[in-house]
């Protein structure tokens, strides 16, 4: 939360450096190195947490990430 309050308040002050190469500069000394990907994704690289379903009519704000199923008709 604390993150992005000062992202947001850089962006309003226009601190944010203009070209890209200055702004991963910026971004590396604000948030650290990148940490490597791994070749492939296992089961056991993160908690499992089961799947909610969700309301559609109302805004979700709780959830950071959502998954959807769909088939083609």
């Amino acid at each position: 939360m604390l993150v992005s309050l000062l992202r947001r308040l850089v962006v309003s002050t226009h601190l944010m450096p203009g070209s890209l190469e200055a702004r991963a500069r910026f971004k590396r000394l604000f948030y650290g190195g990148l940490s490597p990907l791994p070749a492939q994704v296992t089961d056991d690289m993160a908690a499992y947490c089961p799947l909610m379903p969700i309301d559609g009519e109302r805004p979700t704000h709780d959830f950071k990430i959502l998954y959807c199923a769909a088939n083609l008709a």
